[in-house]
């Protein structure tokens, strides 16, 4: 996943089978979890909104409680190093993949400005 002028940000890898989604920043990029277009945009409105998308339509039978959308955002000193997304399905994935690389770019001039 690279910035519009071509600077690495992310590795990221799909798993059609498994439909997830395995996202892996760049070591030097110390993307923050607390920067507002990760913690707001891409968590709050796009991540958790897709879950509770899914649970409700668990809840009303629409899909199995196996197949509910979720995500895992391992960071360490709020720096971001893995997230994993699972239960995608394939109409999600453009969206999520827009979503991701226009956070990160963001985080990416946000940096690029502080400096």
């Amino acid at each position: 996943m690279r910035s519009v002028d071509g600077v690495i940000l992310a590795g990221l890898v799909v798993n059609e089978a498994e439909e997830s989604l395995w996202i892996v920043p760049v070591p030097d990029k110390n993307f923050n979890v607390n920067t507002l277009s990760f913690s707001h945009f891409l968590v709050e409105r796009v991540l958790q909104k897709m879950q509770e998308r899914d649970i409700e339509l668990a809840r009303t039978g629409q899909i199995s409680c196996d197949r509910i959308f979720s995500y895992d955002i391992i960071q360490e000193d709020n720096i971001i190093h893995e997230i994993t997304i699972r239960d995608i399905g394939p109409d999600r994935l453009k969206q999520l993949r827009s979503s991701v690389r226009c956070t990160f770019e963001k985080m990416h001039e946000k940096m690029k400005s502080n400096h």
